[in-house]
C-alpha cells in the first residue's frame, strides 16, 4: 500500500492510473476493513497515508472531496436508486467517457465560445451519463446475458 502512494510521486507519461491512484485507495482501503481484510488500525493507517499523499499533490479542494465521497459512503445504509443505476452503467461510462469528453470539449470551443465553464462541464457529464446508459442497454447488457451462456468448466473435470 505504502509502495503504491509513493509511486504517485513518481512522472510516467500518460499514467493517469498511477496519478490519481490515492483517490482509488481512499475506497480500495474502505472495501478492505468493511470485507475484514484488514484491521482498524491498518485501515487508519492507510487513510491517514492517503489523505497525506493527496494533500501533497493535490491540495484541499479535491482531498475535501474524497473525504465528503468517503463520509457519504459510510454514512449510507441504504442505497439510493440513482447511485444503484450510476453503478450498473459504472463500467460503460468507464470505457465511454474518455472519447465522449474529449469530443465534446473540441466540439464546445468552437460552437459555444464564452459559455460558461461550469454549465459545459454539466453538459458533459449528462451526456457522458445518458450515453454510457445507451451504450449499457444496447451493447453490454447483450454481452452481459450472452456470456453466462458460456460454458468455464474444463474438458475432463466434472461441473459443479
Amino acid at each position: 500500500y505504502t509502495a503504491l502512494l509513493l509511486s504517485t510521486f513518481i512522472y510516467v507519461p500518460d499514467s493517469q492510473l498511477i496519478h490519481f491512484l490515492p483517490f482509488f485507495l481512499f475506497g480500495i482501503s474502505l472495501f478492505l476493513y468493511r470485507c475484514g481484510k484488514i484491521s482498524i488500525g491498518y485501515y487508519f493507517y492507510f487513510l491517514i497515508s492517503t489523505i497525506i499523499v493527496c494533500y501533497m499533490n493535490w491540495g484541499t479542494i479535491l482531498l475535501s472531496l474524497s473525504l465528503a465521497v468517503l463520509a457519504t459512503i459510510l454514512l449510507i445504509r441504504k442505497v439510493p436508486k440513482a447511485l444503484l443505476l450510476l453503478g450498473t452503467i459504472s463500467y460503460s461510462l468507464y470505457l465511454t467517457h474518455g472519447v465522449l469528453i474529449t469530443r465534446f470539449i473540441g466540439l464546445e470551443a468552437r460552437i459555444m465560445p464564452g459559455v460558461n465553464p461550469w454549465i459545459l462541464f454539466a453538459i458533459g457529464v449528462m451526456l457522458c451519463l445518458v450515453f454510457a446508459w445507451l451504450y449499457y442497454v444496447a451493447v453490454e447488457k447483450f454481452f452481459l446475458k450472452w456470456s453466462k451462456k458460456i460454458s468455464y468448466v474444463h474438458p475432463g473435470t466434472k461441473s459443479a
